[in-house]
């Protein structure tokens, strides 16, 4: 073989050596087996109480969800637990429009050697409707009792250790806002590890803290050694319209320091029937239990107030942990690779030439643009022909990676085609000034705006300095120089591969042509230095076609629905109890076999603005049915309307209808400036989210209530208006009316009720003039 042949050949095996180890640093642990023997944590053990936990859909308000809750008061009571006891509330806040519930948290202790603040442990145990909720959130509430467990068997710690199982989290966090701001143990509260799901699958990542996070970062580090993070996931994190109970602590009246913990991997399972024990991978179970004993004994002997300090930028690295700097260093490193820059570049000077450097920018700026316009309008135009995909409300269909696997490989099939059709007109150091430039505009960029993100930018800027000073040694073994320049590229490929891949699965399929760009700038910066006069070249550029067509057949070949892969559908019943009429109503885009038995072939479309049901972009698909006859009782009772004043004050009592039952109030004409909630008064709003503080919706939302329990729901208003407004209450509780000509039967194996919208619901709503 010769030389340059060589060379290119160890440089493509340091290339797949430095992805290898990326990837190598972002997989799941092993279950730890279940035996007599057994130190630590084991999802062994903790599967046995999923089961019990997941074994059916328990929404809050229905007897399953009570079932849970009583299951887990006697296993916090069995595993030495004192102060076990359920908080029984009603929570509220203004998370999305003004929402309440009634709650029940189980709450219990386990005394520390020491008297002070104490660790929470904190999963919510509540599971939307029709899903048994195995990854969310009962694989957080298995870790959280397997961790009971363990610490029941290991040295005593000094501080307590308090366990929150909140309830109604699903409804809008509704349960760790009632426990902050009502319960006293919450006041005892130091640091909260709160654990939660989005899928079923891993890895588990520590994806949000606390301000201040270095002491926890060194925490995690000492307690966990297979723990995954990196502070690019906060940032991102907190500008996604998603929350968990986490975000009531980090809105607390009280400084808590804290960390978040979730898996990500598995979104199609989401708040479906299949998130259940036999989608869910148990190594999330085990990473979560790692996370939470790991924590509790590597947080012993600190003291928790001082645990909000500095903030540091971290991230994974093979076989070092988890590596972290301070956050202050993020602008002086940028500026520190953009004066190296600026020396490397008036070294070169002599060695450039305008009109090189010219084209080295068009390449530049082609090899980002055109990748990621390509695999965007591919995209485009898979959804086009795949209309069904537009059923999954998470907007990720079943076969993304394959799709994520074409993007890539059309990816770097069209940025080597690319350097090689300018390898003529620029040398390697022309065009690589302007990738440089690239880079350190991006370090400027994030240390400035998005720190926590930083990392990702002035690790390969550095290590891309540092290839380009080797590029100009006069070096009589090429060879070396070319191996010696790879292995510059290893931290950008341990860092961006795993990072590009989590940022599909985190932010779905529709972010493909994001990832492409983001690749495609990786590659820019490694292909110009290793690939750019290589006889290799053509080879590389040929497999990764194959690999981009392979991904895209391959996906094609798994497009479909099946009893693995199922199809979400919809299906609700709306009663309008003045109009005396009902109709059978749908969100999917075309009926399916299962919602034409309710709905018939040819349904119309048509709005439902007035209940707040109809979505963006047009109606629901519906039919109307007969007259009712007779018309049902309202739930709705009007106690008092004063208004011998300005500030009108009403009182409502709405009854329980069913199980799982909750309800939605919408005013007219008149705007509610305060509220008493079951005997709860909430103050006026100050323009926090997370606080018992009232502001109606701007939609005109009054309140969405969710749990109604037994003896129904109290409301006192207070309303401002120049005339008679009028309320709307919409009930809905789980369950379906019989159709006419008889029962519904269920759905058949390829169907699931779809996630994040009212079905498999019976809605009844009432206009109510005061």
């Amino acid at each position: 073989m010769r030389g340059g042949r060589a060379a290119e050949v160890v440089a493509l095996l340091i290339i797949g050596l430095g992805v290898w180890l990326g990837f190598a640093t972002a997989g799941l642990p092993d279950v730890v087996r279940n035996s007599a023997q057994l130190v630590g944590v084991s999802a062994d053990r903790a599967m046995a109480d999923l089961r019990i936990i997941s074994a059916e859909p328990h929404p809050v308000g229905t007897a399953a969800h009570d079932a849970v809750r009583d299951y887990l008061v006697a296993r916090l009571q069995a595993l030495g637990c004192t102060d076990v006891h359920v908080q029984y509330a009603t929570g509220f806040n203004t998370l999305d429009g003004p929402i309440g519930g009634s709650v029940a948290n189980v709450i219990a202790r386990r005394p520390g050697r020491v008297p002070g603040q104490a660790i929470l442990l904190t999963a919510h145990y509540d599971a939307v409707p029709r899903s048994p909720g195995a990854g969310d959130d009962g694989a957080g509430v298995a870790a959280i009792l397997e961790t009971l467990r363990a610490l029941q068997d290991s040295p005593p710690i000094d501080h307590d250790v308090i366990v929150l199982f909140s309830d109604a989290e699903e409804s809008g966090l509704l349960g760790a806002e009632a426990f902050a701001d009502l319960d006293p143990m919450a006041r005892r509260v130091g640091v909260v590890l709160n654990f939660d799901g989005r899928g079923d699958a891993g890895p588990v990542y520590m994806f949000q803290t606390s301000a201040g996070n270095a002491p926890l970062i060194d925490a995690l580090d000492a307690g966990v050694p297979d723990a995954r993070t990196n502070s690019l996931t906060g940032e991102v994190y907190r500008h996604l319209p998603s929350d968990t109970d986490f975000s009531i602590w980090l809105h607390s009246r009280w400084p808590v320091a804290g960390l978040n913990f979730a898996d990500v991997g598995g979104y199609t399972h989401y708040h479906t029937p299949s998130d259940d024990i036999a989608s869910l991978d148990p190594r999330v179970v085990q990473q979560m239990a790692d996370y939470s004993y790991g924590m509790v004994r590597s947080l012993n002997g600190h003291d928790l107030i001082s645990l909000r300090q500095s903030d540091a930028i971290y991230f994974n690295a093979p076989w070092l942990g988890v590596l972290r700097y301070p956050a202050a260093w993020a602008v002086p490193l940028a500026l520190l690779a953009a004066v190296l820059t600026a020396f490397l570049l008036v070294a070169l000077r002599s060695r450039l030439t305008a009109m090189g450097v010219v084209r080295g920018t068009t390449l530049v700026v082609l090899s980002l643009a055109l990748p990621a316009g390509v695999v965007f309008g591919g995209w485009r135009v898979v959804s086009a022909a795949h209309q069904e995909y537009l059923e999954i409300l998470q907007r990720d269909p079943y076969n993304s990676l394959w799709y994520l696997l074409a993007a890539a490989g059309i990816t770097v099939a069209i940025v080597v085609e690319l350097q090689r059709r300018f390898n003529k007109y620029s040398t390697v150091l022309e065009l690589l000034v302007p990738a440089l430039v690239v880079w350190v505009g991006l370090t400027i960029a994030t240390a400035v705006a998005l720190p926590g993100a930083s990392y990702l930018f002035v690790i390969p800027t550095f290590m891309l300095l540092l290839g380009g000073a080797l590029w100009t040694l006069d070096l009589d073994d090429r060879q070396m120089n070319r191996t010696m320049i790879a292995l510059t590229t290893i931290p950008a490929l341990v860092l961006w591969p795993p990072m590009i891949r989590a940022l599909e699965v985190g932010l779905t399929a529709q972010m493909l042509g994001f990832c492409a760009l983001l690749l495609a700038l990786l590659l820019t910066s490694l292909v110009i230095p290793l690939w750019l006069s290589g006889s290799l070249r053509p080879w590389v550029g040929g497999a990764a076609l194959a690999v981009g067509l392979a991904g895209f057949v391959l996906a094609e070949l798994h497009a479909g629905f099946d009893a693995d892969h199922r199809r979400p559908d919809s299906l609700f019943y709306l009663q309008d109890l003045n109009a005396g009429t009902a109709w059978w109503a749908s969100f999917d885009r075309r009926v399916d076999p299962w919602t034409t038995l309710a709905l018939g072939v040819a349904p119309q479309r048509r709005s439902f603005d007035t209940y707040r049901l109809s979505p963006s972009g047009g109606g629901l698909l519906s039919v109307e049915t007969a007259v009712l006859d007779p018309v049902l009782p309202s739930p709705v009772h009007l106690l008092q309307d004063d208004s011998t004043s300005a500030d009108r004050q009403v009182h409502l009592h709405i009854d329980h209808s069913g199980a799982g039952e909750n309800l939605t109030l919408v005013i007219d004409d008149g705007t509610v400036t305060a509220m008493t909630l079951n005997d709860r008064p909430l103050q006026a709003d100050n323009g926090d989210r997370y606080a018992p503080l009232y502001r109606m919706g701007s939609d005109g939302t009054v309140l969405r209530y969710f749990g109604v329990p037994a003896g129904g729901v109290d409301i006192w208003l207070t309303i401002q208006s120049k005339g008679h407004p009028t309320l709307r209450v919409t009930t809905a509780i789980d369950g379906l009316p019989p159709l006419a000509n008889g029962s519904l039967p269920p759905r058949t194996p390829e169907l699931m009720s779809k996630p994040f919208i009212p079905t498999d619901v019976t809605m009844t709503s009432h206009l109510l003039t005061l």
